[in-house]
């Protein structure tokens, strides 16, 4: 039984699980979430659930999740990396429009490596594409939060120890 009170709010959603790490088993990862998403909806049919695919929210993993055949259902994707943007926006789209859902940016960001004019450019390109593409989002400014070998930053936020040349 599902306790929380979210069918009282209009603005509540459950993230099944961010950034599931697993590489190769996206059929694993699919039935889970349709046997939670079903369990939620049960108790709680106004909330909206939210998801991403596997190797921690790629976009590119987007296409292997079953259309969810009910409303309230939101996919998800993390995006951290300056390179190919498009690219990868590309492919969350079309995941997302074939299965014919939403699409939200749970996270995003740009690794500290990148010089501060890079990083910029990076930012307002993915603002752009979100924009043009109607995709939801959050921004991961978090100092010291490792991802993929690299502290994350907002540019021209710089912490103290901030080195472009690492």
């Amino acid at each position: 039984m599902l306790d929380t009170g979210a069918n009282s709010y209009k603005n509540v959603a459950f993230e099944l699980l961010s950034e599931v790490v697993e590489t190769e088993n996206a059929e694993g990862w699919d039935a889970v979430i349709a046997d939670t998403a079903f369990d939620i909806l049960e108790e709680a049919p106004q909330v909206t659930i939210i998801y991403g695919g596997i190797q921690r929210n790629s976009a590119a993993t987007l296409k292997h999740l079953s259309p969810p055949g009910i409303d309230n259902i939101i996919f998800c994707f993390h995006i951290h990396e300056p390179n190919c943007i498009k690219e990868m926006i590309s492919k969350a789209v079309a995941a997302a429009q074939k299965a014919g859902v939403p699409l939200y940016c749970g996270e995003f960001g740009v690794i500290h490596q990148v010089l501060p004019e890079e990083g910029l450019r990076s930012l307002d390109d993915l603002l752009s594409l979100f924009q043009e593409n109607d995709i939801g989002y959050a921004m991961w400014p978090a100092y010291g939060a490792k991802h993929d070998g690299g502290d994350l930053f907002v540019p021209g936020c710089r912490p103290p120890e901030w080195n472009p040349g690492k």
